[in-house]
């Protein structure tokens, strides 16, 4: 799950926590993020793990700036930018047959984009 700080938004202050379902553990997993609103694991050709980030808006500072997907091979690793024209996005799916990544935009769109593996 991701924790998306209030106002003002500051950079590197949200981040993606690891949630026991059974214990309700919960610790720090990806840090460092501005505006994270979303996660999701996605397999790559090696069969690990990478995880996708969506980020409401890529400067935080009120919001401004476009939103985007970050893709982190472990949780500290250095995130890569999948997307980074965004406008407004408020969630994501993925799916692992096509490998598409359907993102919607508060606008009432939806953006599917090819992620690599």
């Amino acid at each position: 799950m991701t924790l998306f700080r209030g106002v003002p938004f500051a950079p590197n202050t949200s981040v993606a926590m690891q949630v026991d379902p059974v214990t309700g553990d919960a610790k720090q997993f990806i840090t460092g993020l501005t505006s994270a609103i979303d996660i999701k694991p996605v397999r790559n050709l090696l069969g690990t793990t990478d995880h996708l980030v969506l980020q409401f808006s890529s400067v935080g500072r009120f919001l401004g700036g476009p939103g985007l997907v970050l893709r982190f091979t472990s949780p500290d690793s250095p995130g890569t930018i999948i997307t980074d024209h965004l406008s407004s996005p408020t969630s994501m799916t993925f799916d692992e047959n096509t490998r598409i990544l359907y993102l919607t935009e508060l606008g009432g769109d939806i953006v599917p984009i090819t992620v690599n593996p």
